[in-house]
């Protein structure tokens, strides 16, 4: 009995000694496994932080990309408005345009008038006008003094120390007689 004590004492302490050692392995086996988590952990997190920051500076775009939307909006309003003030001043030039060919072909027809009169009674002073004037502005200034005074205009006669008869040509070189031109 005393052999049976020893010999189930014996296997009672080989049984404790084999759990401590099987409860050593699965302690190590749990600490194995924490640090492996641990480093999970870790590398997790690290990912966290590495998503915040793409976060973050994809916000920093959109948050310039945003303002300069709004600036582009504004700009293109003010475009709007410059293009509607520039339609109001283009209606404006072409109502000018019209006024200014309507006056044009009345002042043009008014000259063909007064040439045509001038041609059929002889008178050659606006034609001399028409040929001597430097530019359409003075034949138009000409022609409305003309119209303004109600006289033909006549040049001016050039001044001789002759006496000239009345039926000589006159000096003005209008080719008409004196009588018919400044001896009027």
């Amino acid at each position: 009995m005393k052999k049976k004590l020893i010999a189930m004492g014996l296997v009672v302490v080989l049984a404790i000694s084999g759990t401590q050692m099987a409860g050593a392995t699965t302690l190590s086996k749990a600490k194995n496994q924490k640090n492996q988590a641990q480093s999970n952990l870790n590398s997790v997190n690290s990912q966290i932080d590495s998503i915040k920051s793409q976060q973050s500076a994809l916000q920093s775009q959109i948050d310039q990309v945003d303002s300069e939307l709004v600036q582009v909006l504004v700009d293109l309003d003010v475009v709007a408005g410059e293009i509607e003030s520039k339609k109001v001043e283009l209606a404006q030039a072409e109502a000018d345009l019209e006024t200014a060919k309507a006056k044009e072909a009345e002042q043009y027809g008014s000259m063909k008038e007064r040439i045509r009169y001038m041609y059929e009674n002889g008178d050659s002073s606006f034609l001399d006008a028409l040929v001597g004037a430097q530019n359409f502005a003075d034949v138009l200034n000409k022609v409305e003094k003309t119209n303004d005074t109600k006289e033909p205009l006549k040049p001016t006669p050039k001044k001789n120390d002759k006496k000239v008869g009345r039926n000589d040509k006159c000096p003005c070189g209008s080719g008409k007689k004196y009588k018919n031109c400044c001896g009027k």
